[in-house]
């Protein structure tokens, strides 16, 4: 069946989806769900294809709930976080993702694709996850507008970003580059 968001003669309208629940006794609802075993289908993920033909690949609800169950020590969050959501929702990423945010309350937010920067501006978001790809395109945004500015302004920004590709993610720097990136970042150059 498909339902359409804008009203189309002929077609159901997606406010009529969400009557057929009006009719139906929650009793039933929790019965239904009370029959749901771990190893029953949960969701069809389609592969691209780029290595072959595109395939369904069948997960379980227990395939979904290990994933979650798994990440929620590495990704510390929980009801009080904001999470901006930007790959669409048939990649396994994203959508096991959204299953963990939704399994520890987190606010989840999703982006249109033409705004993102806008989005994160707005938002503010503890949580964003995107593919590399994006990742390096915003990288050589901010490349090609520090190389654009003049003299002084060009020369610091080089400087800027060479001490921020030698930060170190664990933070065993030395005292050198921490006085270095303090400076850096007291007049906002990150």
């Amino acid at each position: 069946m498909i339902y359409t968001f804008e009203q189309v003669e002929g077609a159901k309208h997606w406010k009529e989806f969400l009557s057929l629940g009006d009719s139906i006794d929650q009793s039933e609802v929790d019965s239904a769900a009370k029959n749901v075993s771990e190893s029953d289908l949960a969701t069809i993920i389609y592969t691209s294809g780029t290595t072959g033909n595109p395939k369904g690949v069948m997960l379980s609800h227990s395939n979904i709930l290990t994933n979650v169950e798994a990440a929620v020590p590495e990704v510390p969050f929980d009801n009080t976080c904001k999470v901006l959501s930007f790959l669409p929702l048939n990649h396994i990423f994203e959508r096991n993702l959204i299953y963990q945010y939704l399994s520890q309350g987190a606010s989840v937010y999703f982006s249109e694709i033409d705004d993102i920067g806008a989005n994160l501006l707005e938002l503010r978001p503890h949580f964003f996850t995107c593919v590399p790809r994006l990742l390096e395109k915003v990288f050589d945004k901010i490349v090609a507008g520090g190389n654009a500015k003049p003299g002084v302004a060009k020369k610091l920004f080089k400087w800027a970003l060479g001490l921020a590709l030698r930060y170190d993610i664990h933070g065993n720097s030395s005292l050198g580059y921490k006085i270095q990136y303090s400076i850096a970042k007291k007049n906002s150059l990150f």
